[in-house]
């Protein structure tokens, strides 16, 4: 049922006094509250499936799909929550093709860093990383292969990577930052593990992607996948999204990364 505008969190209505005819708009959809403190219907016409989980009126549930009846003057709220449950599609730009792919994962924190592990990170060539990397809750002891210029700040620096070095162990405010985002990739992949959509192919390769391609899609592995050499990801030149499910260790060569067709984003 949608509401044009899902970043709206929640509605909340408060009715001690009896409400005159009131029409409210949410996202440019209105809602219609009836005079007299009476209700006699509400519609909520058409929200995306699973964004709207649950409607609550003075503590007790009502169905979603139209309520009718009388709503006494001391209902203390109506409550509207919208929590996308699923992988959130990014919106077509003008003059661009419609995006494919599975849709946008939130990261939370965790997307400041392009590369974050849990246990250890080991570079073993001449690696370029561009962009900030971390650990965590592992030390930086478990950083291999970097040559790791430290301080005794918050980060540290490498000839390797082209940003900054993160570590559970390094000094403050790194340890609560890492924190935060270590749960926020949990979250993340507790999404990507409940998802109902069915993955675009299982186990490609035998877990060998290396010169492999793929179009936009979810793809799973249920244990270690090696790259040895470049693959390719073959989009429309939209707002495409892969996303790769690896439950296992991930080994890329040296000097091996991913080409992109069609300048997709």
């Amino acid at each position: 049922m949608p509401v044009s505008d899902p970043a709206v969190p929640a509605l909340a209505l408060p009715t001690a006094a009896p409400l005159p005819g009131l029409p409210i708009s949410i996202g440019g959809t209105l809602l219609s509250i009836g005079t007299a403190g009476l209700l006699p219907s509400l519609t909520l016409g058409g929200l995306p499936a699973g964004l709207l989980p649950s409607l609550t009126l003075g503590g007790l549930p009502a169905a979603v799909s139209g309520l009718t009846g009388l709503i006494p003057t001391s209902l203390p709220q109506i409550i509207i929550p919208l929590i996308p449950s699923k992988p959130v599609q990014p919106k077509a730009t003008p003059g661009v093709p419609a995006p494919l792919g599975p849709g946008l994962i939130d990261l939370g924190t965790s997307k400041d860093f392009v590369l974050f592990a849990a246990a250890g990170i080991s570079n073993t060539g001449a690696s370029n990383i561009t962009g900030d990397i971390a650990i965590s809750p592992y030390a930086a002891s478990s950083l291999t292969g970097f040559g790791l210029v430290y301080g005794g700040g918050p980060s540290s620096n490498s000839s390797f990577v082209d940003g900054e070095i993160f570590a559970a162990d390094y000094a403050a405010p790194t340890p609560k930052r890492l924190t935060t985002a270590l749960g926020d990739v949990g979250t993340a992949f507790a999404t990507v593990s409940k998802s109902k959509d069915k993955p675009d192919g299982v186990d490609l390769g035998g877990g060998e992607i290396g010169g492999m391609s793929f179009k936009p899609g979810f793809y799973k592995w249920g244990s270690a996948v090696t790259v040895s050499k470049n693959f390719t990801l073959v989009g429309t030149g939209g707002n495409d999204t892969w996303l790769f499910a690896i439950g296992g260790v991930l080994t890329l060569n040296p000097g091996v990364s991913s080409v992109r067709v069609n300048h997709s984003r």
